[in-house]
């Protein structure tokens, strides 16, 4: 039995790195249509593709059998490579949120020993995640409303309102960028 750390390796940049047991380490790959891409050599902005997860157990690398409980949306995907970074912190914020959770050796892998337990955690991660942004005034919100709805790209569509603005969750990249300025 093992206690998932909450730290988060790459697989192929941190090769050399000390890990403890319970940590994770990532490994990206192309998904279908990033396959096709690159075999045709169609795409200018690169690949789609996800991370697979393996936890740092028995001195080497093993199959995290929950991974895909813990992206139900598919969180560990990325549209381009452009994107990977964004997938990467997603996956991280996760681990940090179910840090301390047992996982046990199964069959082909390991997965976690009370997956009611992890699953709570985890829904409660993505509800938290799916948040608007913190510490927004609803005067803020009007402005911001304002813009959008004196922007003549946007004008025609839709009308902005200071509720849906305030309702709109954060997204990946302010809220990477709001947790980089607190950490600092």
């Amino acid at each position: 039995m093992i206690k998932l750390t909450g730290r988060v390796w790459d697989f192929y940049d941190d090769e050399d790195r000390e890990v403890d047991e319970g940590d994770v380490w990532l490994q990206s790959k192309l998904d279908g249509a990033g396959r096709a891409s690159a075999a045709g050599r169609h795409s200018n902005l690169g690949y789609s593709g996800y991370y697979t997860g393996f936890i740092q157990a028995e001195s080497g690398r093993r199959r995290f059998l929950s991974w895909r409980t813990m992206f139900p949306g598919k969180e560990n995907g990325f549209r381009k490579q452009a994107d990977k970074h964004l997938a990467v912190f997603r996956i991280e914020e996760c681990l940090k949120s179910i840090a301390g959770i047992q996982v046990v050796k199964e069959k082909g892998g390991w997965k976690f020993l009370d997956e009611s337990i992890a699953e709570d955690r985890i829904k409660a991660h993505w509800k938290s995640w799916n948040t608007s942004p913190p510490g927004m005034t609803y005067e803020e919100a009007c402005r911001i409303a304002n813009q959008m709805n004196n922007n003549p790209k946007t004008t025609s569509l839709h009308r902005y309102t200071p509720e849906e603005i305030l309702s709109r969750p954060e997204s990946d990249m302010q809220k990477w960028m709001r947790l980089r300025r607190t950490a600092e």
